[in-house]
């Protein structure tokens, strides 16, 4: 059964644990295991569900003791299945949700456990917040360092560009503090290095005034001049506008005609954070750019953009891999839709993200998030529901063909949207060489024996081959 342990000391830590400690065999230990990914059905030696800082030194100095590899869950909501493991140790921080806000400084502490619905809904009561993703159960955590692109991308760029510093617990067991003066090469490497450098137990955010934003969404037919123009409109628009858009067969929404349902369209789910009458104006390029089949617009508070996306909250199998593009041209999105109509899922879907604005103000080199230039971020997202093992591998194998597809177009992939390809050609592929060689001589600095492997791997040092 599960156990405290309060006054049980872990192995190889000289102090007892405030959380708990899962074991197999014991009383819910199989849920805890399971991360939201459940194409993943793997086993961990130990689940440890910390409480406090010192609950990951300790856990983090057993799995060193004992050569075991870890994996680190916020939320977890890795697509590749990062926020579980066989044989390791799993540490689950979802019990860390302590959260205060600084209001003279528009400052934000938090642990990495929250959730993103959590954080926002807290900020949200003072008209601030802190850019988040799409999806309201995604972890602080994991989300941060792997970037973080969501409704406010455009107008106030990625959630590693507000994080102002990071208390972390190395590869050694030290506690550590991360800024742009104190260890600043980790600092860099964390925003957007995933999780290779140590186990962030609490973030330092600056908050933006955030108040009701114009939300909602516009349906036009799966067209490849539709999805040309709406990128095109949208990248020109202001920055106060974001799009997060997907090319899927349609499900039943109440404000589209049933005659719609089950049939290959493209939803753009647009937010406006600024005024909303200035939002509507803002909107009219995007309506021009082809026939409107439905749509559903209002004010709203920011948090309410989460409810968008509530599908993705649930866990179920998936297959996800992404690609960031220059441009959405005709050509890319032919191909899109071409695959979009013969998915092997009904639940399958192409998310299609227009970047710029604040994101691209940034220098490439500013951060390990490398990729400012990019005008498009496309997600291929195949979830599914039950079936066999050879049925998997049919979703598998339609995701790894649209990838390939779009591969001759694409300037590299999201570390957040990555495969559970863990070699270092698929590193390669995420982080730019100059910023990979950055990272592995960071990583050879903080983790030399690779401890943090469970993630979008960087090797230390020169190190070749897979971990």
């Amino acid at each position: 059964m599960k156990e405290s342990l309060v006054g049980v000391e872990m192995p190889g830590a000289a102090e007892p644990l405030s959380g708990e400690v899962l074991k197999p065999g014991d009383s819910g230990f199989d849920a805890a295991r399971m991360s939201w990914n459940r194409k993943f059905d793997r086993k961990p030696a130990l689940i440890v569900r910390c409480q406090s800082t010192d609950d990951v030194v300790r856990a983090v100095k057993a799995a060193a003791q004992y050569n075991l590899p870890i994996a680190v869950r916020s939320g977890g909501h890795s697509p590749a299945g990062f926020s579980t493991i066989d044989g390791g140790i799993l540490i689950d921080l979802s019990l860390m949700k302590d959260m205060a806000i600084d209001l003279d400084r528009r400052v934000a502490t938090a642990q990495p456990g929250l959730t993103w619905r959590e954080y926002s809904t807290q900020a949200t009561q003072y008209g601030l917040g802190t850019p988040a993703g799409d999806t309201a159960t995604v972890g602080v955590g994991g989300l941060t360092l792997g970037g973080g692109i969501g409704w406010l991308v455009r107008k106030y760029g990625m959630t590693i560009d507000h994080m102002l510093s990071a208390e972390v617990v190395t590869a050694k067991g030290e506690v550590v503090t991360a800024s742009e003066t104190e260890n600043p090469d980790l600092f860099w490497a964390l925003r957007g290095g995933g999780g290779n450098f140590g186990i962030v137990t609490r973030f330092e955010f600056g908050l933006v005034p955030v108040g009701n934003v114009l939300g909602g969404m516009l349906v036009y037919p799966a067209d490849p001049e539709v999805l040309n123009a709406v990128a095109k409109a949208a990248a020109e628009a202001p920055d106060e506008l974001t799009i997060i858009s997907m090319v899927m067969k349609t499900p039943p929404i109440p404000f589209l005609p049933p005659d719609l349902y089950g049939k290959l369209h493209y939803h753009v789910i647009v937010c406006y954070a600024g005024d909303p009458a200035e939002g509507a104006k803002a909107l009219e390029p995007l309506r021009s750019c082809g026939p409107v089949l439905g749509q559903m617009l209002a004010p709203m508070p920011y948090p309410g953009m989460f409810k968008f996306n509530e599908e993705a909250e649930a866990g179920f199998p998936c297959s996800m891999r992404s690609h960031f593009l220059e441009t959405m041209d005709v050509d890319a999105a032919a191909t899109i839709i071409e695959h979009a109509e013969r998915c092997t899922s009904p639940f399958g879907m192409v998310q299609i993200r227009v970047l710029g604005g604040a994101l691209a103000r940034v220098a490439n080199d500013a951060t390990a998030f490398a990729h400012r230039n990019a005008g498009i971020l496309v997600g291929i997202i195949n979830p599914w529901e039950g079936g066999d093992a050879e049925q998997a591998k049919q979703h598998q194998a339609w995701t790894e063909e649209l990838w390939k597809a779009l591969k001759p177009k694409s300037d590299g992939t999201y570390v957040n949207f990555c495969g559970d390809d863990n070699s270092k050609e698929y590193a390669n592929s995420t982080y730019p060489s100059a910023t990979y060689e950055r990272l592995a001589s960071i990583k050879t600095r903080w983790d030399p024996a690779n401890l943090f492997c469970a993630n979008c791997n960087i090797l230390p040092g020169s190190l070749k081959g897979t971990v």
